[in-house]
């Protein structure tokens, strides 16, 4: 629970970037109040600090 009640949360593991990008749109606009990420191989690519893959 948040300080203002429930979280919310939505878990994102598809490795296609723009429907995950359009999925967490969705999900923000519909009251999700934070995102689970799955990340790395079959999942969502992730990126290292500095920008490269």
């Amino acid at each position: 629970m948040t300080a203002a009640g429930w979280d919310v949360r939505q878990r994102h593991a598809d490795p296609d970037v723009a429907l995950t990008r359009e999925a967490i749109a969705a999900d923000l606009e519909n009251g999700v109040s934070s995102l689970w990420l799955v990340l790395g191989e079959g999942a969502v690519r992730g990126s290292t600090p500095g920008g490269s893959r």
